[in-house]
């Protein structure tokens, strides 16, 4: 600052020349701007329908890509009359896992797919869990051996990427939050 004016001023008394020459004179001159409510909202019609067939499609595709994946786990360890030997239970949800598979003979292995995707506001991958595979999961004949397998889409709309995650290794470092409730109760008709 060579300017034979401002040459001896300091850092406020500079700032306080550029605020008063260019913040302030900016203010003065803005246009009014005319505040008013906001617009109702807007209630888009959604359809269920498209959007569960669109889930089921996704976790067949996942389950299907986890299976061969699965299958070829045991055939690469040379476990391939295991590999013949999973034990489908995607139809039977009560037993809380998708594949009953093998860790080595007579040592079992419990498989539940998920497909995961980002979370829309902070980024984080997540899934959903019903509360019978929690359960399930946690378990003290299950909970040694109980694996999810993560399934990541492209953006070809395809499966790409499988990680496998033991389940009591997830909870620990996951954030978990109940996203529905099962509301019961009995109802009494008045005598």
């Amino acid at each position: 600052l060579e300017h034979k004016i401002t040459r001896n001023w300091s850092n406020p008394k500079y700032m306080s020349f550029l605020y008063a020459q260019f913040i302030r004179k900016d203010l003065s001159s803005a246009p009014a701007v005319i505040v008013k409510k906001p617009q109702k909202r807007n209630h888009p019609e959604v359809n269920f329908e498209e959007i569960t067939d669109n889930r089921d499609l996704i976790g067949k595709k996942s389950e299907e890509y986890a299976l061969n994946w699965e299958k070829n786990r045991l055939i690469g360890l040379g476990y391939s009359k295991l590999a013949e030997e999973i034990d489908d239970r995607r139809n039977r949800p009560t037993y809380g896992y998708d594949f009953l598979s093998f860790n080595a003979p007579g040592d079992e292995r419990y498989i539940e797919v998920k497909s995961i995707g980002r979370d829309g506001k902070e980024g984080a991958f997540r899934f959903f869990l019903s509360g019978n595979e929690l359960t399930v999961s946690n378990l003290s004949n299950h909970s040694k051996n109980y694996y999810f397998y993560l399934v990541q889409y492209g953006k070809d709309g395809e499966p790409c990427n499988l990680y496998v995650k033991h389940a009591q290794d997830l909870y620990t470092n996951s954030e978990m939050s109940p996203c529905a409730y099962v509301v019961r109760f009995d109802l009494e008709e008045p005598a």
